[in-house]
């Protein structure tokens, strides 16, 4: 079994990205939604807390058709 997993934080928004390769053709998707915890932050550090996870199991075409999609979208957004 080949398992990887690609994790991405993105601080400006508070939303995380997983994606993970469970076998040659099953990986799971998740998106996380992340809010900061105004009762453990304190002025040294901000405490982020997971507020909403989505998490689907896609197969390999169905990722290769995320794929496309994000890059159509890119691409429209570039040509206007």
């Amino acid at each position: 079994m080949n398992h990887k997993k690609v994790n991405l934080f993105f601080g400006e928004t508070l939303a995380g990205f997983d994606i993970e390769l469970h076998d040659s053709d099953c990986f799971s998707v998740a998106l996380t939604d992340y809010r900061k915890n105004e009762d453990k932050s304190d002025e040294f550090r901000d405490v982020i807390e997971p507020r909403f996870v989505a998490e689907v199991f896609v197969s390999a075409d169905e990722v290769k058709s995320i794929i496309k999609g994000l890059q159509y979208l890119l691409d429209e957004g570039e040509s206007s």
